[in-house]
């Protein structure tokens, strides 16, 4: 054989060896990255609806329902899940709630909501409200199928219970939890106020022990199914006002306000309670949503502005109360008085 075909017989060998190679290879990333195409492709939704994952945490039918069917598919291939838009909802409570009625916010939100993903939810909180199983251009301005849809989407809040995964079964819980960070506050409070006075740090413990376990027996929901709205109001305004009784016993007891340890600090605390005043007074007005409806479905509703203004206090709560406990390290109680 020429010398010169063995050596091109030589060099083809090994460069179909190569090639083979690289053809495995590339099978191989091929294989590696098909969950990663099936990602690619789910990302191809309108991505204008991740602007859903500013909507709070909000407990109305509106929000539960309206068009994040991409975020949430989004959401479900992290766990896996091919299938589970809509959640289910399952409530354990559902509380009647007053809402001014705004004929063009509903027909605008119309737009934007899965409409039988709502019928179904609906249909599983067994509200007595019919609704057609279809929606025509006729019937979105019809003014009472309007006010029923006004009713259904603003006027039942569900205060407790939980969305369900309906391909995995994973379930979401609809709770409340400020009314638990309330009452840490307070203790966390009285501990650190009352250490030079230890009898009646035991009494005020023992009150907010007593306080805790009827918090706790409110939110079994045997219990809770006979509680009214009235009682569930005064439940919480007890418990946030509780820290006015030890803060009013530690000013008396530090001589008032000629002691610069309570001029420093005692103002702090209205502070506190003014940051909380102004989230609960916007929640209960729902400013700014109800003056300028449609304007503010995603970002500064009320309810996200109730949960920054507690994010507020409590940071506002936990620096001073840092500061609080430094300052009885460097001064014992016996000097407090001076």
């Amino acid at each position: 054989m020429n010398p010169l075909e063995s050596k091109n017989d030589s060099h083809t060998e090994q460069l179909s060896a190569k090639v083979s190679r690289l053809k495995n290879i590339a099978i191989d990333i091929d294989n590696e990255t098909k969950e990663h195409n099936r990602f690619l492709q789910a990302m191809r939704f309108d991505f204008d609806t991740a602007r859903s994952f500013l909507g709070g945490g909000s407990r109305h039918l509106g929000n539960v329902m309206s068009s994040g069917k991409g975020d949430r598919r989004f959401m479900c291939y992290v766990i896996g899940v091919t299938n589970g838009f809509p959640l289910k909802i399952n409530a354990m409570k559902i509380e009647n709630v007053s809402v001014d009625y705004n004929r063009d916010f509903i027909i605008r939100i119309l737009q934007r909501i899965e409409y039988d993903a709502l019928r179904g939810a609906v249909i599983d909180l067994g509200l007595n409200e019919l609704l057609p199983k279809t929606i025509s251009e006729t019937i979105q301005q019809d003014d009472k199928f309007l006010r029923k849809m006004h009713k259904i989407l603003l006027e039942y809040e569900i205060e407790e219970g939980e969305l369900i995964c309906s391909e995995t079964g994973r379930k979401f819980p609809i709770l409340k939890g400020i009314p638990n960070m309330l009452l840490q506050k307070v203790k966390t409070y009285i501990k650190i106020s009352q250490i030079g006075n230890h009898d009646w740090r035991i009494r005020y413990e023992t009150i907010i022990i007593c306080i805790t376990f009827i918090a706790v027996i409110y939110y079994v929901h045997a219990v809770k199914q006979y509680i009214t709205r009235n009682i569930h109001i005064s439940l919480f305004v007890i418990i946030s006002l509780l820290g006015f009784l030890p803060g009013l016993h530690w000013y008396c007891l530090h001589g008032g306000w000629s002691n610069r340890f309570v001029q420093h600090f005692f103002p702090k605390l209205f502070v506190l309670y003014g940051i909380l005043g102004i989230g609960t007074i916007v929640y209960l007005t729902k400013f700014p949503e109800r003056f300028f409806p449609g304007y503010f479905d995603f970002i500064f509703a009320s309810h996200q502005i109730w949960h920054i203004s507690s994010l507020c206090a409590f940071i506002w709560w936990y620096v001073n109360g840092i500061e609080l406990l430094q300052y009885r390290r460097r001064n014992p109680c016996h000097t407090l008085h001076k």
